[in-house]
């Protein structure tokens, strides 16, 4: 039978194995967002906002999309958030585009041509 103190036990396991909220590292501020990653190409959900609320950037390796929403103008969807994407060394950062279409915002990008013959002189 399980015992009281067995009961006891399990909970206090379950618990101290719990991190709190305010404790844990979100890999993404905005949890609403959704997100689609192809081999060249970048489509996230933005539903409620307009190409004029999303800032787009590249920062050294990292691709940065974000959004300051005034706390008045919040609303379940639309809220502040700031999204980081490592770019692969071989992206060519000068062919990245955005187009944002009934709340989808979609990236596109080229990849650098790393293949090279050489000749032999």
């Amino acid at each position: 039978m399980f015992g009281q103190r067995n009961f006891e036990k399990a909970v206090e396991t379950i618990f101290n194995n719990i991190e709190p909220t305010w404790q844990q590292e979100f890999r993404f501020a905005n949890p609403f967002n959704d997100t689609d990653l192809a081999e060249n190409s970048l489509t996230i959900a933005l539903p409620g906002f307009s190409k004029k609320d999303i800032k787009i950037d590249v920062d050294g390796d990292l691709l940065v999309i974000s959004s300051e929403v005034e706390a008045a103008q919040e609303t379940k969807f639309k809220k502040s958030f700031k999204r980081s994407f490592r770019l692969i060394k071989d992206i060519d950062v000068d062919t990245i585009k955005a187009t944002m279409e009934n709340g989808i915002l979609s990236i596109t990008f080229d990849k650098k041509n790393v293949t090279k013959e050489i000749k032999i002189s």
